[in-house]
């Protein structure tokens, strides 16, 4: 009698999946299709907006910091950081930058100093990198200033004539147009 003895086999089989943004990826689908693994760098910058405030008569300059962040899997080259604008002359880094690399996951901090001039400053900082999605990153800075303004009335004050030596009553107006 001939007995048949029946088997199972079990071929085990690994698939190697991946999530991304975009669904599932196969993880290896760049070796199967000969592709070239990409890296891209991918900048953060924050705050988004650097808002110095009031700074009062006679007050040190007001510091904040500014924060630039590579979360992308390539190397980020950065070009030197610039502020531009009517009221830059109110701003200034600390330190200035020259163009700088961050690998993947680097982080630089700058400060960023404002001293007001008059009673409302505006400016940028303007940030140029490698990010192909986002090659220019712009940080708007606001500051204002707390500085008094004096107003003579009139301005010149007239004599009308008036001979050495001798006096006369005149009227003259001092306002502080200032906010402060």
């Amino acid at each position: 009698m001939l007995t048949m003895k029946r088997s199972l086999r079990i071929i085990p089989l690994l698939f190697g999946v991946g999530c991304s943004e975009n669904g599932f990826n196969w993880l290896n689908k760049a070796n199967q299709e000969g592709d070239e693994v990409v890296t891209q760098p991918q900048i953060v910058v924050t705050p988004d907006t650097l808002d110095f405030g009031v700074q009062y008569y006679e007050q040190p300059a007001i510091e904040r910091t500014l924060q630039i962040v590579n979360i992308g899997s390539g190397i980020l080259e950065v070009e030197q950081l610039t502020i531009t604008g009517e009221g830059s002359g109110a701003f200034a880094f600390v330190q200035p930058t020259s163009d700088f690399s961050l690998e993947p996951q680097g982080s630089l901090q700058t400060t960023v100093l404002f001293t007001a001039f008059d009673r409302a400053q505006q400016a940028e900082i303007i940030v140029n990198s490698n990010d192909e999605e986002q090659p220019s990153t712009t940080v708007p800075l606001i500051g204002s200033g707390s500085i008094p303004d004096l107003l003579v009335t009139p301005d010149p004050l007239e004599w009308n004539g008036l001979g050495l030596g001798c006096e006369a009553d005149a009227q003259l107006l001092l306002l502080n147009q200032g906010t402060e």
